[in-house]
């Protein structure tokens, strides 16, 4: 009963019906409860034999509870799920014994806590469980996870792939795993002060393996005349879309951006530079800069998209976007209108799309709040993008703000960093803000669309 129960309360979080109001959040937290409860009060967990099930239902919960911002408890449960999996050696090749559909199961549930850490724990320091080089079981097969296989399929595993002993990853759902690992390590090397001996624009450094491994995702992706264009030729079948497998071409494609915004992040590569003993390149530096604002609107760009041709949306989805706006609020400073432009439109689509989802996601509508507010004090930090020693004059309250508005966990919560700076500054949208605008370059032309009355 444990597993329906957290099963009905995460498929509540996909309804669009718009009679459950603001008691639909209360709903799903009353069944996950229900599902919580017989697992601690039993103590399934701690069986010396717990099953599959156990593992599944936690495994939603740590989602339920990271979409309503409860960053320490998803963290928990997340970590409790994985344990428990690895006990029952959810790691390694299922024993050929095992009926085909329990083998097929037992991979899908792995790969699934893989890519629930890696997503849930984006941007935050806390350490992963599931490492990279333990990932024993093969990739999922170029049929799409498993749902059926053939006698040519050739296993590979993920330390293969990595390791430039497998050309490329067999299917989409398979670069999904593989742009989830450089996430991975994209965010454990942004936000952990990690003692390095070679500085990122080397190629053998840690920044430089894990643009290897981005690159590996390039070189084997596929020309893309249009996201709309090629959804519907890929995914589009007697006029519906194929909405898992489209999923896994989103997300790895949405993933692989997503990794770039926060490894070439202004604030947290300045931050990493702090305590640099070489001469930072100049045209490296600026070659950072590009990247980021380039990924940040191809980010955006491609998940608003993939929602007008009418692929889901997701937390995962809102997440990215927030990231991707709140990058471009830092370049609302951009020296030629034509950016200034393109950041503006870039900011509104975003707005635009969380307003939009935030019915059917609850971090949605915390994410859309919280660009909003960061949008607000986004004059204060937009240096950064020119200079990275701009960081050494930034307070402790001031690094939190911009290390939380690209935590997942953080911003799911609507009592975020972000949002308790704005509520307690003097700095709404008032004649004053409006003022600090205009006087940067350009700006002034642009559409007053946040108008004093939206904040009240």
């Amino acid at each position: 009963m444990y597993l329906q129960l957290a099963i009905l309360a995460t498929s509540m979080q996909y309804s669009s019906d718009q009679s459950w109001g603001d008691s639909k959040a209360q709903v799903i937290d009353t069944y996950a409860r229900w599902s919580w409860a017989p697992i601690t009060t039993y103590e399934l967990a701690l069986q010396d034999e717990p099953n599959l099930a156990v593992v599944q239902a936690i495994a939603l919960l740590a989602v339920i509870d990271a979409v309503a911002g409860r960053k320490r408890a998803s963290w928990v449960k997340i970590g409790m799920a994985i344990r428990i999996g690895q006990d029952l050696r959810l790691m390694c090749e299922p024993d050929p014994a095992l009926p085909v559909s329990e083998q097929l199961d037992r991979r899908r549930l792995f790969w699934s806590l893989y890519l629930e850490e890696r997503i849930v724990c984006c941007a935050s320091l806390r350490p992963l469980a599931i490492r990279d080089s333990e990932c024993y079981v093969r990739l999922p097969s170029a049929h799409e996870g498993y749902s059926q296989e053939s006698p040519n399929d050739q296993p590979v595993t993920l330390p293969a792939v990595l390791n430039d002993r497998h050309p490329k990853p067999p299917g989409d759902f398979s670069s999904v795993i593989l742009m989830a690992s450089a996430m991975g390590r994209t965010a454990q090397y942004a936000f952990h002060d990690m003692n390095e001996t070679l500085p990122p624009w080397n190629p053998k450094s840690e920044y430089g393996s894990i643009q290897s491994t981005l690159f590996i995702f390039t070189s084997q992706s596929e020309p893309q005349s249009s996201i709309t264009e090629t959804i519907r030729r890929k995914f589009q079948v007697d006029g519906k879309i194929d909405q898992p497998k489209a999923g896994h071409f989103i997300l790895s494609h949405a993933l692989y951006h997503l990794s770039y915004c926060i490894l070439t992040h202004p604030f947290l590569l300045a931050m990493k530079l702090r305590n640099c003993g070489y001469e930072i390149p100049p045209t490296w530096l600026k070659s950072t800069r590009d990247e980021c604002f380039l990924h940040s609107q191809s980010l955006s760009r491609f998940l608003i998209e993939a929602k007008a041709v009418g692929c889901m949306t997701t937390a995962t989805s809102s997440y990215c976007i927030l990231v991707a706006g709140s990058i471009q609020a830092l370049f609302l400073d951009a020296e030629d209108s034509q950016t200034q432009d393109q950041v503006w439109d870039c900011i509104q689509s975003c707005r635009e799309y969380l307003e939009d989802v935030s019915h059917r996601w609850k971090s949605a509508h915390s994410f859309a709040a919280g660009l909003d507010n960061f949008l607000s004090l986004s004059v204060r930090y937009s240096p950064i993008v020119k200079d990275h020693t701009f960081v050494n004059d930034l307070s402790p309250a001031d690094i939190e703000i911009l290390r939380s508005v690209i935590d997942f966990g953080i911003m799911s919560n609507p009592s975020n960093p972000v949002s308790k700076t704005f509520a307690a500054s003097d700095m709404v949208f008032n004649d004053e803000s409006y003022s600090m605008l205009d006087n940067i370059e350009g700006l002034s032309c642009l559409p007053q669309v946040l108008s004093s009355a939206q904040w009240t």
